[in-house]
């Protein structure tokens, strides 16, 4: 079988887990280890059940490996630089994989499937493959090192780790979109993160991070350009956030019980255009601040004003766009939820103890406009709203004219 160029056995994911078993066990019966003819072009073995390929196997003609539930240590020895032809990797739960050899001979990489690989300790320099696309590292909980990779990559997940650290070198991903590191072992993060202009996804959910870096306030252009979102919810030990990007549209930073201070960057600085662009939608600013009740009075108010600054953006948005046939439903809100048990005189200056507010309205809502907007704000416990995103109240309003009579009335869902 010397000129064998495809080895395929593969395991329907609907077979019942004994029967896998049993498979496995026929396999190893047969053999220690079994050797595989040079000409290999593709090699899919599911729960592959040897420690190791074969040491006189040659991997130059390989294009693709896949050993997903593999039992293997380790691949081939250092010595095999000639991979040219190798295009996808494919490891996927391998559970006492330890090492990765050298790939640097895998210039056409597209694809390494590290994934759930639980005794993965490290992985060699990645930064030259330029063809690599994938890279899945996600449950790899040995791995203690935040990747080398090429510097087109557009999308990282390294979520469920054991990486501490985003290194300085982060800033070399300058095409970098989405970072995901959600219950990793982050506690450190360079303050270079804020030089990705591409980056508009962050999410550091369940991170024992004690402090996101300070930003460096003299140059806004080079501070998160294009973060979006920005996920740190049950980071714990969190304890300060300063000069966050004002225009953020989803802030989640839900039973960050330790967070005290809270700040965000100038405005002016920033600029901001996504409800300008035709291809843009999102359902609502959010910020969520639920259960962070060690946040100072200082930080309550820059939530509050930022709120706000948020809310008259949206007004203005909706005033210069507003006609008979522009639907109130699928209008962009805003969500916030933060701690307290008052609300700021300065920000709603009509206030009520009951269920009901009655107040006047300036000639055309005194700002030349006929184009009415109402921000409200409640004082409730969000307790037992199964998804706070969804959270809302409906309101019933009455408008009556200055001579006493019915300008017309409805019933809306504010958020």
């Amino acid at each position: 079988m010397i000129n064998l160029r495809c080895i395929f056995f593969y395991f329907h994911w609907r077979l019942p887990w004994k029967e896998h078993k049993y498979y496995m066990k026929l396999l190893t019966y047969q053999a220690d280890i079994i050797s595989l003819p040079d000409e290999l072009r593709y090699l899919r073995w599911d729960y592959y059940p040897f420690k190791s390929l074969s040491s006189s196997f040659n991997p130059k003609n390989l294009v693709a490996l896949e050993l997903p539930y593999g039992s293997i240590e380790q691949l081939w020895n250092e010595v095999h630089q000639d991979l040219v032809h190798l295009q996808e990797i494919n490891l996927f739960s391998c559970k006492i994989l330890k090492k990765i050899p050298n790939l640097l001979g895998a210039v056409n990489l597209e694809t390494l499937d590290c994934e759930k690989c639980e005794t993965l300790v490290e992985l060699p320099s990645l930064a030259r493959l330029t063809s690599l696309k994938t890279l899945r590292l996600r449950g790899c909980r040995s791995l203690k090192k935040f990747p080398e990779i090429p510097n087109n990559f557009d999308e990282l997940d390294l979520s469920e780790t054991g990486i501490k650290k985003v290194p300085d070198f982060i800033e070399r991903l300058d095409r970098l979109q989405r970072l995901t590191l959600t219950n990793s072992m982050v506690e450190d993060v360079s303050s270079n993160i804020s030089k990705l202009k591409s980056l508009s996804f962050l999410n550091l959910i369940g991170c024992p991070i004690l402090e996101f870096p300070t930003l460096d306030v003299r140059l806004p252009s080079l501070r998160f350009k294009s973060l979006k979102y920005m996920h740190m919810a049950r980071c714990e030990s969190l304890k300060l956030l300063s000069e966050l990007p004002p225009y953020l549209l989803d802030l989640n930073l839900q039973d960050c019980i330790s967070l005290e201070k809270v700040s965000f960057a100038d405005q002016n600085l920033y600029q901001f255009d996504y409800l300008d662009a035709d291809d843009t939608y999102f359902y609502a600013f959010t910020m969520l601040f639920c259960n962070c009740f060690k946040l100072n009075q200082e930080s309550i108010n820059n939530i509050e004003a930022n709120a706000m600054f948020k809310i008259g953006y949206l007004a203005k948005k909706w005033a210069a766009r507003y006609d008979w046939q522009y639907d109130p439903d699928g209008a962009i809100g805003l969500i916030c939820y933060f701690p307290g048990n008052k609300i700021s005189a300065n920000m709603f200056k009509c206030q009520s103890m009951n269920s009901s507010l009655s107040f006047k309205i300036a000639p055309n809502g005194g700002s030349g406009s006929r184009f009415l907007v109402f921000a409200i704000c409640l004082v409730a416990d969000p307790s037992h709203c199964l998804a706070l995103y969804l959270g809302g109240c409906i309101c019933e309003y009455q408008l009556t004219t200055a001579g006493g009579g019915n300008g017309g009335g409805g019933c809306e869902n504010f958020r």
